[in-house]
C-alpha cells in the first residue's frame, strides 16, 4: 500500500508530470491502514475541527473506491493555481517524490479527484 511521504508539509509547491507548477499543498492527512483492510472510516473519527471541515466539503458525488483509497493511503488537498480553478484531492500513489522544491506528481492536474 502506498502512504503519503511524512516529509510533506504545507504550502510546498506541487508540479505535474510535465513539470509545471499546479498549486501548493494546502492541507493534508495522513492515511489509516483500518480503511485499507475494509473497516469503517468512521473508526479513525476524532472529531476535531480539521475533520468536521473534511466532511464538510468532502464531494458527495466522489465515488465510494476514490473516498477509500484517499483515506486508506492519506492525500493532500492541493490548493490550485489559477483564477476559478477548483482545489483537488492527491492521493500518495499520484506522487512521484518529494524534493526540495515540493512534490512532483506522476500525474496530470486532470487527473486528480475534484474538491
Amino acid at each position: 500500500m502506498n502512504k503519503l511521504p511524512e516529509n510533506i508539509r504545507e504550502g510546498m509547491a506541487v508540479f505535474d508530470r510535465a513539470g509545471n507548477n499546479i498549486g501548493e499543498v494546502e492541507s493534508l492527512r495522513f492515511g489509516d491502514e483500518a480503511v485499507a483492510r475494509g473497516e469503517s472510516p468512521e473508526g479513525f473519527r476524532d472529531d476535531s475541527l480539521i475533520d468536521n471541515l473534511v466532511e464538510a466539503f468532502w464531494p458527495d458525488d466522489m465515488p465510494e473506491a476514490e473516498r477509500a483509497a484517499l483515506l486508506s493511503e492519506g492525500y493532500f488537498v492541493l490548493d490550485a493555481e489559477g483564477f476559478m480553478a477548483r482545489d483537488r484531492y492527491v492521493r500518495a500513489s499520484q506522487i512521484e517524490a518529494v524534493t526540495a522544491d515540493g512534490v512532483r506528481l506522476n500525474v496530470e492536474r486532470s487527473a486528480l479527484a475534484k474538491s
